[in-house]
């Protein structure tokens, strides 16, 4: 169960029109399915999901039953947002093959990351039975516990993990999330700096061993790290507002020309909020049939974005609905920019392949 970041709903989908494209790669006769895999694992490698997904279908009609292929189509299906599909067919291979651990990690991160935690504490504790000696299957398990509050169990199985691989640093990170929610801040920096050592430019884990630190009282040491933070990442917009704080005493011009870039990185927040808002207002008139209306609202945010974090997804669907109005020479144009900026998007190459295939 990777980490998860936080997803917005905007304009996610596509239009019912999109069909599914075919694929340009070509397999052997003699061993299709495989020929197909091995092309679509280096597809997915350089992150063209899309392609990767209509290749491994295509391995699937060629071998319905093979445990690589279906495996490989859940994972694909789960990084492009289709859950419940990855789910099914993670369900599938697990039945399949009950003696494998991994399969039922596969399926246990699955329903976690769909919010069954219940499932996944099931499959998860499968798992680890057939495989005690899987760290993912004790970090997963160990999540999946903290997810439902059942701390002490998740400590444990945290510590299992760690134990395990102490190189992942993911182990010692969510384990930390625990202490901090429990208020147990010198665990929590213990462990924070393990995941620091591990990984020194995690500006994530830095920043939370700061407040961390802070915490504790050890103000010089939170005010370093956060200085550290800061030249990882510039815009990192908490770090900055705490190392203003923070300064107030000692240094009160540098906390005042951070106090001003936090309120600027406020602003880009805020402009990117607007983007998300009236991209929202399209899916809706998109969902109506309005075309007009969302054509109109998406090149309104695209305008107010600039090159945000949602470029790719607008032109996106600044190019479904142009080519729904009936413009489809502007929506190719629109589609094949969105491609540019998201090779990864499966829908751009379904959009693609039914306007030249209709």
């Amino acid at each position: 169960m990777s980490p998860r970041p936080r997803r917005c709903r905007l304009i996610p989908r596509c239009l019912p029109v999109i069909v599914l494209a075919a694929g340009t790669l070509t397999a052997s006769a003699q061993n299709p399915a495989s020929d197909l895999l091995t092309q679509a694992m280096a597809l997915a490698a350089r992150g063209e999901l899309g392609q990767a997904e209509i290749l491994l279908e295509q391995a699937r009609s060629a071998a319905p039953h093979n445990i690589e292929v279906l495996t490989a189509l859940a994972k694909v299906k789960d990084r492009v947002g289709e859950s419940q599909d990855a789910i099914a067919i993670f369900r599938q291979v697990a039945d399949a093959t009950p003696r494998s651990g991994e399969a039922h990690l596969n399926l246990a991160m699955a329903l976690a990351d769909s919010k069954d935690l219940t499932g996944a504490l099931d499959e998860a504790t499968e798992a680890v039975e057939l495989s005690p000696k899987l760290a993912s299957a004790r970090l997963n398990r160990a999540r999946i516990l903290a997810d439902m509050h059942r701390t002490d169990e998740a400590r444990t199985e945290f510590a299992l993990a760690t134990r395990l691989a102490p190189t992942n640093a993911d182990g010692f990170f969510y384990w930390a999330l625990v202490e901090q929610e429990k208020e147990n801040f010198p665990k929590e920096s213990s462990l924070l700096q393990t995941v620091v050592r591990l990984q020194p430019n995690n500006a994530k884990a830095l920043n939370l061993l700061g407040g961390s630190l802070w915490n504790e009282s050890k103000e010089d040491e939170a005010i370093a790290v956060w200085r550290r933070v800061l030249k990882i990442d510039p815009n990192a917009s908490e770090a900055t507002y705490s190392l203003a704080l923070a300064l107030r005493n000692k240094d009160s011009q540098e906390s005042r020309l951070l106090m001003q870039r936090f309120h600027a990185l406020q602003q880009q927040e805020k402009t990117v909020k607007q983007v998300n808002d009236l991209g929202n207002q399209a899916y809706h008139a998109m969902n109506n049939r309005q075309w007009p209306d969302a054509i109109s609202l998406m090149r309104q945010a695209l305008a107010l974005c600039g090159d945000c974090q949602y470029e790719a997804t607008l032109h996106k669907d600044l190019g479904l609905a142009l080519c729904q109005s009936g413009d489809t020479r502007q929506g190719e144009t629109e589609l094949r920019t969105a491609h540019q900026l998201n090779p990864a998007d499966p829908d751009i190459l379904k959009a693609l392949a039914a306007i030249h295939h209709p």
